[in-house]
């Protein structure tokens, strides 16, 4: 008898480690299951949220480096240009300086030829001071800005208060770059016009997007009216061109797109036309 009880407790006894590990197991599984649910919601919640929001993407902030390397071309294509400007000026140079002498040559055994040159020269001379004086009036430092104004002028385009800001950036006083912008030359609208093309070699706008852009960059609203107008753009291949941008960094619906090109400042025609043209 007492071996049978024995038995039947050591049978008991293991029946309640048996129950006791499989409740333990029960209880780590559920703990699991809870754990990896609690991550797919939270997956779900955040692509949901992601999907419901609209995603309206600034190219302008690629503008900047898109720039950076259309004015070194252009610096490059300057240099260039100068070289050989300075080449054929100098032979040009050289051939009115030839014919000069043979001139003077010539004229050395006509008296009244002679008498004809010296005034020449006096009157050369006199401009000659006129013009050293005129220029001592003016302080070396504003005549290093306007020097400068004009180099950037000749690679890029500028407005008046972008212009001045940067000749300031350079270490000229606001006197000097006030001179210098003043005196150069430029023509604002003009410039407005190059800059809204050198904005759309590089990237598509639309009619108000490139208005706003030229503002930004301290054109003045009538100056960037002007070059936007005068551009030659057609807004409904920049809707076309914005759009494959768009496309070709992220999906869209249709819809989407619309709304993304609408947020960029194109008309709805302009919008459905760049979606449309883009296989949407």
């Amino acid at each position: 008898m007492n071996n049978n009880k024995n038995v039947i407790v050591k049978k008991r006894k293991n029946m309640n480690d048996i129950n006791i590990i499989v409740l333990v197991c029960c209880l780590v599984g559920f703990l699991l299951f809870c754990f990896i649910v609690s991550i797919g919601q939270r997956d779900l919640d955040d692509s949901s949220s992601n999907d419901s929001t609209d995603f309206y993407y600034d190219y302008s902030k690629d503008v900047d480096k898109y720039k950076d390397e259309i004015d070194a071309e252009k610096l490059e294509e300057e240099i260039d240009n100068t070289d050989s400007d300075t080449s054929s000026s100098s032979n040009k140079k050289n051939s009115s300086s030839h014919s000069f002498t043979k001139k003077y040559n010539d004229s050395s055994t006509n008296s009244s030829a002679n008498k004809e040159e010296s005034s020449k020269n006096e009157s050369s001379s006199s401009n000659d001071s006129s013009s050293s004086i005129s220029n001592n009036s003016i302080s070396k430092g504003k005549q290093q800005a306007l020097r400068k104004a004009k180099d950037y002028l000749d690679i890029m385009s500028f407005s008046k208060s972008g212009l001045i800001k940067q000749l300031k950036y350079e270490g000229f006083t606001d006197d000097e770059s006030d001179y210098a912008v003043n005196n150069c030359g430029a023509n604002w609208s003009e410039q407005a016009l190059d800059k809204a093309k050198d904005y759309l070699d590089i990237m598509a706008f639309s009619k108000s997007g490139l208005i706003k852009q030229l503002k930004y960059d301290g054109f003045t609203q009538s100056q960037a009216e002007y070059g936007v107008s005068k551009c030659g753009a057609d807004w409904n291949e920049q809707a076309v061109k914005k759009a494959k941008d768009y496309l070709d960094i992220m999906s869209f619906s249709r819809n989407g797109l619309i709304k993304q090109l609408k947020y960029d400042g194109f008309t709805q025609s302009q919008a459905e036309y760049g979606v449309s043209n883009n296989g949407l």
